[in-house]
């Protein structure tokens, strides 16, 4: 027979059932408090399956009642399902709160689950080290134009009142048009590694989900 225990959930505590040794909530009492129908959220959980909704019997009070649970373990999905707008004002704030952090949690879950089972394709590692000490070389000489450029500032400082002034400032002119041209080579170089990171992403992605459905080993180096 079920019974009744009290559960923490989210800093906050409930009133759970338990029936042969697993965890359920009631729907009605939550309804009622974030200001929702609970015909029509039984209704919804009725019809998706992945909630396993169902009727338990349960001894109170008032006697043996039947009560429509869904597993503990359900309950942060069906949260994350609900529109904040057709809750009560004062749980509305709370509910977008809670949604946002279940999208943070879930992107980073499945983000680094991707990442782990990420696997290089041949001669991949070495391109992608190759664009890494270009864009490093590019920013070394990026740095030694900005301390050109700086030297020819304060050079400019003090040539104010001389003629030669005004080649001094196409000098400064020079260098930091030659700063932008190379912020260009930079940014076309970064777009280039991106490019090949998510090619690699794809790559690992659908070789995961091949393998998992003929259920053999594959190799990852693809050709590209």
């Amino acid at each position: 027979m079920a019974h009744l225990v009290k559960v923490a959930f989210n800093n906050e505590e409930l009133l759970a059932v338990v029936s042969e040794n697993k965890q359920y909530v009631s729907i009605a009492p939550i309804c009622n408090f974030i200001g929702l129908s609970a015909n029509r959220q039984k209704a919804k959980l009725k019809s998706d399956p992945t909630y396993e909704a169902k009727l338990l019997k349960v001894q109170t009070k008032g006697g043996m009642q039947e009560v429509f649970c869904i597993p503990l373990d359900k309950l942060n999905g069906w949260l994350f399902s609900i529109n904040p707008n057709k809750t009560k004002p004062e749980v509305r704030e709370k509910l977008i709160v809670y949604k946002k952090e279940c999208f943070r949690v879930l992107y980073e879950h499945f983000n680094k689950k991707a990442t782990v089972q990420c696997a290089l394709p041949d001669n991949m590692s070495t391109r992608i080290s190759g664009y890494k000490g270009q864009l490093k070389r590019k920013q070394n000489e990026i740095d030694a134009l900005r301390m050109e450029n700086f030297a020819l500032r304060n050079r400019i400082k003090e040539l104010e009142n001389d003629p030669r002034l005004c080649e001094a400032y196409n000098a400064a002119l020079d260098t930091m048009h030659a700063i932008d041209d190379l912020r260009g080579d930079m940014a076309e170089l970064y777009d280039m590694l991106l490019t090949m990171i998510g090619k690699m992403d794809r790559r690992s992605i659908f070789l995961g989900a091949l393998r998992q459905r003929v259920s053999i080993p594959l190799k990852t180096g693809l050709k590209e």
